[in-house]
Parts: C-alpha cells; structure tokens; sequence
C-alpha cells in the first residue's frame, strides 16, 4: 500500500490536477473534501475522455465535473486475500485505503497486491480484472 498519496479538493482545475499527475507521474488522483473523506477518484483516461474528448476547457472544468463518484474503498486493515477479492467483484485495479473515520490513508494498487504473489496467481487476478475486454487478434 501506498501511504503517500497525493489528493485534491474538488474544486481544483482539471488543468491543476492534470500538472500534479504529470509533475507526480501518477494516474490517479483522489477527490477528498477537506476532512480527507474521499468523494471520488480521477484518472489520466477520465481527463482524456470526459475532458479532451467532449472538448471541454480544462482550465475551467472542475475535478467534480469529471470524477468517477463512490470510490471502491476499504479498510487499510484488510489482508491482501480480501482486498484481491474485492478487487475481482469491483473489477478494479485501485482501492482507496480508509481509516475507522473514513479518511484516507493510502491507495492499493495491483501492483502493490502482485509483488506479494507468485507470477501465475498476479496472471489469473490481471486475467479476472481485466474480464472479456481484451481479445488478441490471430
């Protein structure tokens, strides 16, 4: 788990938010009110679809506009076996870490879950995650 995680308000630019991934070279970005709860979650693909795509202007399109609302979180006191299986039913590679206040502490990632497993369980849950939506081509 990742303890550092960088948020922002919800009325930040999407112009703002977009420097602090490059400067960061993150892809997502929390929405927290000012308590630290999390009210959703904004990524590199939502900028370049809700924003570049429906050609709205990023230096006045706010975060809240674009965010993906209800964040998939969980307890930061989950085991890795519990936080994989949410991830699998949610469909998701990012889950929000969330104190008993629900503020956020921290962000899991695949990644952080794939380091912890062998190679061929990491290959099943990208697998399961992923679903259907990719198919190669012979």
């Amino acid at each position: 788990m990742k303890r550092h995680v960088h948020s922002v308000a919800p009325d930040m630019t999407v112009a703002e938010a977009a420097q602090i991934m490059k400067s960061e070279r993150i892809g997502l970005l929390p929405i927290c009110d000012q308590a630290q709860h999390p009210l959703g979650v904004v990524t590199d693909r939502d900028f370049a679809l809700r924003v570049c795509a429906a050609n709205l202007p990023a230096a006045t399109t706010m975060v809240s506009q674009v965010m993906t609302s209800e964040p998939v979180s969980c307890s930061a006191e989950l085991s890795v076996d519990e936080v994989e299986k949410l991830m699998a039913r949610k469909k998701t590679r990012r889950v929000l870490a969330v104190d008993e206040q629900n503020r956020l502490v921290g962000l899991i990632t695949f990644s952080d879950l794939a380091h912890h497993q062998d190679p061929f369980k990491a290959a099943r849950m990208l697998r399961d995650l992923s679903g259907n939506r990719f198919r190669l081509e012979k």
